[in-house]
C-alpha cells in the first residue's frame, strides 16, 4: 500500500508537520540522510525552504534531523509568528457540519505554535475555553451549563459536544411534526370560520328581505345599500300644534316615539304616533282624541 506524503508546508506549526513527515518517511523506507532531505525539500515552500537550504550548506556534517529541526524551528518561531498563531487560535470558529473532534484538533496547532512550552493544565483550560467559544452559539451555551457543574476532561467535552451536536436534528424533526399539526389545526379553523361566515351572510339576506330601508321605506335592503335619491321619510319636520287653553310648542319628528313637553308650566309625557302630534297624558291616562292633528 502506498502511503501518501503530507501536504506541502509553508506556514504553520512546524513540529506537527515534522512529526507527520518522519512517520511517513519511516514507513516509506527512507533511511538515509540524502533521501530524507530530498523528500523534505520537495514539501517545503517559502522561507522554511530557504532556511533548510542554508542549514544544509552551513552544517554539512550534522545529522539531517538535527539540521532541519533546528533551522526550521528558528525560522518559524519568531514573535510575529507566535502573535499570528494566537490570533488564529482566538478567532477560530467551527464551521457548520464540522465534527467537534476535528475542530478541537485544529485548535491545538495554533496554540502549540504560540506557546510551545505551555504546561498541561493551562493548555487544557485554554483549549477547552476556546472550543466552547468557537462552536455554534446554541451548542456553546449547553456546554457552558454542563461545564458549570464540574470540570470536564477533554474526552468528556468531546463526547458531550458530539451528542449535543446531534440533538438539534431530533429537535428539528419533532418541531417539524408540531408544525405539521399546527398547519392542520389552522386549516380546520379556517374551514370553521368559512362556515360561520356563510351562515352570517344567509342570516343577513333573510333579515334584508323582511326589513325595510330607513331611507326609502322599501323592503329588501338596508339604508347603507339604498340607491334611492329620495329624502329620508323620517326626516320630515311636523308643524307645531296648539290646543285651546294650553300652551304647547314643539317640533318633533315621526321617528320619535315619546317626548316630554311643557304645557302651562307643567311637564307631561307624550307618545308620538305617525299621524299625530303630541298625546298629552291627563290624570294618568292618555288623551289621544284631544291631541289629534287637524
Amino acid at each position: 500500500m502506498k502511503i501518501p506524503w503530507p501536504q506541502p508546508f509553508e506556514d504553520g506549526y512546524v513540529w506537527t508537520f515534522l512529526e507527520g513527515f518522519e512517520e511517513v518517511a519511516e514507513a516509506a523506507g527512507l533511511d538515509t540522510d540524502r533521501g530524507n532531505l530530498a523528500a523534505l525539500k520537495t514539501l517545503l515552500r517559502g522561507r522554511v525552504k530557504a532556511a533548510l537550504d542554508a542549514a544544509r550548506r552551513g552544517h554539512r556534517k550534522m545529522h539531517w534531523k538535527e539540521a532541519y529541526k533546528e533551522a526550521l524551528a528558528v525560522e518559524s518561531d519568531t514573535t510575529a509568528d507566535r502573535q499570528e498563531a494566537m490570533r488564529r487560535f482566538k478567532t477560530a470558529r467551527m464551521a457548520s457540519g464540522c465534527d467537534p473532534t476535528v475542530f478541537f484538533a485544529s485548535l491545538q496547532q495554533p496554540l502549540d505554535r504560540a506557546f510551545p512550552k505551555l504546561d498541561g493544565a493551562l493548555r487544557h483550560r485554554l483549549l477547552s475555553d476556546q472550543f466552547v467559544e468557537g462552536v455554534q452559539p446554541a451548542l456553546g451555551v449547553q456546554l457552558r451549563v454542563a461545564g458549570a457543574t464540574g470540570q470536564l476532561s477533554v474526552e468528556q467535552l468531546m463526547h458531550l459536544a458530539r451528542e449535543l451536536a446531534d440533538a438539534p436534528l431530533a429537535t428539528f424533526q419533532s418541531q417539524e411534526n408540531r408544525e405539521d399539526s399546527t398547519v392542520e389545526d389552522l386549516k380546520n379553523k379556517v374551514g370553521q370560520l368559512t362556515e360561520q361566515l356563510a351562515a352570517v351572510k344567509t342570516e343577513s339576506r333573510r333579515h334584508a328581505r323582511t326589513s325595510r330601508c330607513y331611507r326609502c321605506g322599501m323592503p329588501g335592503h338596508w339604508m347603507t345599500q339604498c340607491r334611492s335619491t329620495r329624502p329620508l321619510v323620517n326626516n320630515k319636520i311636523l308643524e307645531c300644534s296648539s290646543f285651546p287653553g294650553w300652551v304647547a310648542i314643539g317640533a318633533l319628528t315621526q321617528a320619535t316615539i315619546q317626548a316630554v313637553v311643557e304645557i302651562d308650566g307643567k311637564r307631561e309625557l307624550c307618545l308620538i304616533d305617525t299621524g299625530a302630534w303630541g298625546i298629552p297624558e291627563a290624570d294618568g291616562r292618555l288623551n289621544a282624541d284631544s291631541a289629534r292633528q287637524p
